[in-house]
């Protein structure tokens, strides 16, 4: 009997700690996030900027990833964050001095003229 506690403690503590690494990913700023989308501010900012409304389809995928991923075991969720991160593109284009000289040429070469 003491042994089928033990078993039962062990199987809570696990859950326990699977479900306190899993709420370290929080939804609510992709809920804050979709809220604002359909704010008037938002919209009219972007109607202004873009001719159209936006439909806020983007952030209900963010939404609906980020529940997903909470769903998923532990292991699982540090693959897919691995995955995301890798598959995000860096915000700058890396290039050689040569290439970067070369480029600059062609853009503003002629202001030397």
């Amino acid at each position: 009997m003491s042994q089928d506690m033990a078993v039962t403690e062990e199987g809570v503590r696990g859950h326990q700690q699977q479900r306190q690494r899993t709420a370290s990913i929080s939804c609510i700023p992709k809920v804050d996030a979709l809220w604002f989308c359909y704010s008037p501010v938002y919209q009219m900012t972007e109607y202004y900027r873009e001719g159209t409304f936006d439909n806020c389809r983007h952030k209900w995928t963010e939404l609906f990833g980020c529940i997903s991923l909470k769903t998923k075991p532990q292991s699982q969720i540090q693959e897919v964050l691995q995955e995301r991160e890798q598959a995000q593109q860096h915000i700058w284009e890396f290039c050689t001095p040569e290439e970067a000289g070369k480029h600059w040429k062609e853009e503003f070469g002629h202001l030397q003229d």
